[in-house]
Parts: C-alpha cells; sequence; structure tokens
C-alpha cells in the first residue's frame, strides 16, 4: 500500500487520544478512553502537543483516512513520559491501525521522522 505523510497537527488530538489509548491497551484491554484523558501522567502525550520541538506525521490510506502515526514529544524531568531519558531527548510515540498492520505503514512513518 502506497502511504502518503503529512504532518500532525493541532486538530488531530482525537487522533493522538485513539493511539494513546490503543498503545496504553497493547496487550488487551486496561484502559478507558476516559482513564487515558483523566489521567495526566497519560494524557500529557496529547493535551500539551505539540510543545517546543515536538513534531509527528500521520499516515494517510488510501481513502485519505488516518491509519497511522508517529509524534516525537519533549519531557522535562518535572513531567516525564514513560520513556523519558531526559529533557534534551524526546521520546517517540508510534501507532498503525490494527487492520493495516504489517504492511510497511510503520516503517514509513519511522523513516518519516528520521529523515526530519
Amino acid at each position: 500500500m502506497a502511504v502518503v505523510l503529512r504532518d500532525l497537527r493541532d486538530d488531530d488530538r482525537a487522533l493522538l487520544i485513539r493511539a494513546t489509548l490503543e498503545n496504553m491497551n497493547w496487550c488487551g484491554a486496561g484502559f478507558t478512553r476516559e482513564q487515558v484523558i483523566d489521567d495526566p501522567s497519560i494524557a500529557h502525550y496529547f493535551v500539551a502537543w505539540p510543545n517546543s520541538g515536538d513534531f509527528g506525521f500521520v499516515a494517510l490510506g488510501p481513502s485519505r483516512r488516518p491509519i497511522g502515526v508517529v509524534w516525537l514529544c519533549h519531557f522535562d524531568d518535572a513531567d516525564p513520559g514513560y520513556g523519558y531519558v531526559g529533557d534534551d531527548i524526546p521520546e517517540l510515540s508510534i501507532w498503525v491501525d490494527s487492520d493495516h498492520r504489517g504492511g510497511g505503514i510503520g516503517s514509513a512513518l519511522l523513516a518519516g521522522i528520521i529523515a526530519r
């Protein structure tokens, strides 16, 4: 499948919520949408996005609908993410819709981030 990437925008918040929810539930249902939104340690992946230096891409399918997303978030030691390493190292999150996995979409998203 040919993948078209576009820049992640402020108005993609609903997509980031969906991606975060599905990433949090990667091994089975454990979190509800409301829990993800209400928990500040999870919600900062989409509420404060973008901070300075944050960016990402959305993968669009044949119908031009989002089927994947990758985004970088800069956190600090006062409000670290789950993969926090240091203030100057962004945390990468990636998600591909379950109906579109295995077709190179995740690889295309990562290639876009690396190229940028």
